[in-house]
Order: structure tokens, then sequence, then C-alpha cells
């Protein structure tokens, strides 16, 4: 597929958000900094204005490589919330290595490490507390510029998939990533403070998903309200009142925002257009069509059933391969990789031949199990469950303070993580590789545990 040049227009959006940042009083290297955020955000646009792709990529990756191995050479690896479980991780993906080759194991611990360093660098950056709070500033107005972009992309091309923002020419993920853990992590924090600014950021990731066309939003963002509203009243502990309120806005809000995002959705009507029927017998059967992959050619197999079917593959392949997977690296796209390399179709041709899954082949956990089988998936699972639980115990300990800034940010960074758990198992990989929206995730949730540890000490 060939995209418009003309898209590149959309990293406009991150102008405004660049002179905020030069007049703000930083040092040097935090200044740097918040530039690098800015440029990791107009990516796509870089790509569209004809940048080569990899070449950005390793722009990118290659200085985050080397400002997490100066900070391990200048201070030794650092104990880091999740370390031990990563390092468990990369030596679990050794065996599978033995059906691929050293160079793919490389490539492929490089690919799932990479938001690990950029969360280690975050949290033992050696940033002053108000520069800190800077880059927080910073991280918000990079979300808040997406809203705009979107805004602009629908003027131009209307709704669809392709220009995720700013962020992305393609990699059409990002779109639920990005809306799905904004629009709860500001619903948590007006749960803590009220904040009107909070639920107009909570539209602006909504319009986000839905100039996206992600299908998904529809039922995932009125079924996030009362899961979010579940976490803080048993985090908070909050009065009756107060929850009860919570939940009578739920009640009203939730048909009213799956019935307005049914209706602005062309795949949910019958008419394909902005505004058209409602039917919710139409939209609950497109939907377990798309999912089931009745809609999608030769590849058959949708999201909803993929894990299965590939349990079925696992239950009549050796041993070795449920515990170690089929190859560390198999389905990372390389001109290394002898099955996916250059001229030789994609990773989704690959997995369809192989497997029978294509496009399902993309869900975050799934594409680890085939590589590194259940061991690997569970040693690298425990690097987030290590966050969530550190999280789940700062909250329960001190969630009831609401309008504390480490707590605020801890609602957050769990917000987050479980966002990207939930996706990673069901719908993509999103969250697990390094992208615009996956850094802004790594550096929230470094804030809010070097927050939590620096409480724990008071």
């Amino acid at each position: 597929m060939s995209y418009d040049s003309f898209l590149s227009i959309l990293g406009v959006v991150l102008i405004p958000v660049a002179v905020w940042w030069m007049w703000q009083p930083a040092s040097r290297t935090t200044r740097v900094l918040g530039l690098v955020l800015i440029a990791f955000f107009g990516q796509g646009s870089a790509e569209l204005a004809g940048f080569n792709a990899t070449i950005l990529r390793y722009l990118f990756e290659l200085p985050l490589a080397a400002w997490y191995l100066s900070q391990v050479l200048r201070g030794g690896i650092k104990h880091t919330p999740g370390g031990k479980w990563m390092l468990a991780f990369m030596i679990a993906s050794v065996p599978a290595t033995f059906y691929t080759s050293g160079m793919m194991y490389v490539l492929f611990v490089l690919q799932y490490m990479n938001i690990f360093m950029a969360f280690y660098c975050f949290y033992h950056a050696r940033i002053p507390e108000r520069e800190r709070q800077l880059l927080v500033r910073l991280t918000v107005w990079l979300c808040v510029s997406q809203f705009f972009a979107a805004v602009l992309k629908f003027g131009i091309v209307g709704i669809m998939e392709p220009y995720i923002g700013s962020m992305s020419s393609h990699a059409g993920g990002i779109t639920t990533l990005f809306s799905l853990a904004g629009f709860t992590a500001c619903l948590l924090v007006w749960f803590c403070s009220r904040r009107k600014s909070m639920l107009w950021m909570c539209v602006g990731f909504i319009i986000f998903g839905l100039v996206g066309e992600k299908r998904a939003l529809v039922f995932m963002i009125p079924v996030s309200y009362f899961i979010c509203f579940l976490m803080y009243s048993r985090l908070s502990r909050v009065p009756s009142l107060r929850i009860l309120r919570n939940l009578t806005v739920g009640i009203i809000l939730a048909p009213v925002l799956f019935y307005v995002m049914v209706r602005v959705h062309p795949s949910f009507n019958r008419e394909r257009k902005v505004w058209g029927e409602f039917d919710l017998e139409y939209t609950l059967n497109y939907a377990d069509k798309y999912n089931s992959g009745a809609m999608a050619g030769d590849d058959k197999i949708g999201r909803a059933e993929a894990l299965g079917h590939f349990q079925k593959h696992l239950s009549q392949a050796p041993t070795l391969n449920l515990l170690f997977g089929y190859g560390t690296g198999l389905l990372v796209q390389s001109g290394y990789n002898k099955d996916i390399g250059r001229g030789k179709g994609g990773v989704e041709k690959y997995a369809l031949r192989r497997w029978g899954i294509g496009y399902a082949m993309s869900i975050g956990f799934l594409s680890m199990i085939a590589q590194v089988g259940v061991i690997g998936l569970a040693m690298y699972l425990m690097i987030w469950m290590s966050w969530l639980i550190a999280l789940y115990r700062m909250l329960r300990r001190s969630g009831r303070n609401t309008g504390s800034r480490a707590v605020q940010m801890c609602y957050v960074a769990l917000a987050c993580v479980v966002c990207c758990i939930f996706l990673s198992a069901i719908y993509n990989n999103a969250a697990l590789i390094l992208n615009p929206a996956s850094c802004a995730i790594m550096f929230l949730l470094a804030e809010a545990m070097r927050l939590k540890q620096k409480t724990l000490k008071q």
C-alpha cells in the first residue's frame, strides 16, 4: 500500500510543542531528551516526507542503546523493577536459538528489550525533580498534539487506519494502545482530582481512536470505564457516596459512549458512513465476523480463535516446542531471517503458511509463545506483573491520598500497565515494541516507580 506524502503535514502539530519546550528553563541534557521525544512523536510524518523508515528507527534505537550502555558502564547494572525477570527472559530465549541463529537471537532480544532499556534509562536518569515534572508536562502536551493531528487527518482523508497522528504512517496497533491507555489513565486521574481537563483529555483519546478506525475501541472504551471504577473504588477506599456518584456517571455514560461510537464508525452501520443508523444486531454480527476471521479471505482465524487454534498445533508438536517455542526471532522480519527475509513475504504470510494463522499472529503474547514457548512468555510476562504488583501494593498503602502527585502517577502507570498486558494478550504487540506510545508509557511508568520509592523512603 502506498501512502500519501501530503499527510506528512500532520507533523505541524508538534511545532507549538517544540516552541513551548525551547522556552522552558532546563539543563542541556533534559532539553536534548525532550527534543528527542518530540522528534520521536514525529517519526510517522518523517516517513511520509520521504525519510527511510529503517534509518529513522535506528536514529532512535541506537541512541537509546548508547544511553543504556553509558548508564551501565558508568554505574554498573543497578537494581531495577523487573530487571531480574528481563535477565530470566533473555536466558529462557536461548534454547530456541537452536532452530534459528545467534543473529536472530540478538534481533529478537533487542526487539523486546528496547522498551525495558527505555524504562531503565528513565528510571535511573539523573534529572532534577523540577525537570522531571517538566518532562511529564511535555509528555502530556505531546499526547494533546495528537488530538489535533487526528482532527487535521479527519479533515483531509476522513476516518481510516493509516496515518496515526504524527507518530506512524501505518502501524495501526499504536492507535488502540495510545487511545485506550490514555483514556483509562486520564479517567483514573479524573477520579482522583476531578479536574475537568482530564475529561477533555478522555474525549481527545476517544476522537483519536475513532478517526484511526479502530473497531475494538467501540467496545473497549465503555467497558474500561467500569474496570477503572472498580480499580479506583478498591484502592482509594473513598466514601461510598462518591463511589455511588462515579457508578451513576458510568451507568449513564457507557451506553451513550457506545451508541455514539457505533454511529460514528462507518464499519458498524449498514450505510457504511459516519453517523449511520444504529443497529445493535448488525453491530454485534459484524464484530463477531471480524474477530472470528470470517471477513479475512484465506486468513480464516481471527483474534478470538487464534490462541485456541495455535494450542492445537502445540498439542501435536514435541514438548520442546511447547516449552521453548519454534525458534528465537522466527517472526522477526530481517534480511538475516531465512524464512521472512527480503522478497519472501512478511510475518503474516509465513505464519499463515505454517500455522494457518495470519494477521492474528500479531497478538503480542501469541507471537512470543511461537518463538520462545511458554517458558519464555512466562519470564517476559513476569516483567509486567512485577510492575503491576509494585504499583498495586503502593496504591493499597497510599491510594486514599488521591491528591498526592505520587499516587496519581501510580494510578496513571497502573492503567497503562493493565492496558499493555490486556492488549498484548488479545489484540496486538504495540505495547511490547518501541514506538512513541510505548515510550511515553515507559517514561510515565518509570516516573511512577521512582516516586513510589521516594514516598516509601519518607
